[in-house]
């Protein structure tokens, strides 16, 4: 899977290749990030408001940069679905195309021990978070969709909304899956680390960015 929008790239992978009967064509999303999210730092230092080289740095600046750093994962897969009968069954192949946004909620950003005179501070984030998975409807689309076993000798087009509906409800969780992520929440963490540090530099300003607990641990 894959990631963003404002500086969207997205990943394809083969989907020639038929998976054992009862399996999904599957491919980690997280190692399809690195590229992404190094091309997002470069295009969000790019596109950042541009700042007063020697003013002060202050809690609204770094809010006004929220937009920047949410991610933005376009997201391609390939699934299949599958019903199965006794002898046989009907089974749907999926284009999925989606996103995901994770944001950090800026408006709980701290900024602590500002020193004017060394011009450095300690700027506490809130962890990334999910903030939606969007299956996208109009570009995914069924590219092969049939019976087999004893199914290919009977009329099965019946099951064809069945099946159909499957493939996009399995996608959807396939989304929510990837959204969760671990890893991916780190790499989310480190593009706001890219983008808030550069913008204090630019500002000659050093920013020691921390962050808050996660929900549920006591963990940084």
């Amino acid at each position: 899977m894959s990631y963003f929008t404002s500086f969207s790239s997205s990943f394809y992978w083969p989907f020639w290749t038929r998976p054992p009967q009862g399996q999904c064509y599957r491919q980690s999303p997280v190692k399809r990030l690195l590229i992404v999210l190094a091309a997002l730092a470069v295009m969000a230092w790019l596109l950042r408001p541009a700042p007063t080289s020697n003013g002060p740095l202050t809690i609204e600046q770094v809010q006004a940069l929220a937009e920047l750093v949410t991610a933005r994962i376009e997201v391609a897969d390939v699934r299949q679905a599958r019903i199965k009968g006794r002898v046989g069954g009907a089974q749907a192949i999926l284009v999925v195309k989606g996103q995901i946004l994770l944001g950090v909620d800026l408006n709980q950003a701290k900024l602590l021990n500002v020193n004017k005179a060394s011009k450095t501070a300690t700027l506490l984030l809130p962890q990334p978070r999910v903030t939606s998975v969007r299956l996208d409807h109009q570009r995914s689309r069924i590219v092969a969709m049939g019976p087999y076993g004893l199914w290919v000798m009977v009329p099965w087009r019946s099951k064809d909304a069945e099946v159909v509906n499957l493939a996009f409800t399995e996608a959807q969780q396939a989304l929510e899956q990837a959204a969760a992520d671990p890893e991916l929440l780190g790499k989310a963490r480190q593009h706001a680390q890219d983008v808030l540090g550069s913008f204090a530099l630019d500002l000659s300003w050093q920013l020691n960015i921390q962050w808050m607990p996660a929900e549920g641990n006591g963990q940084h």
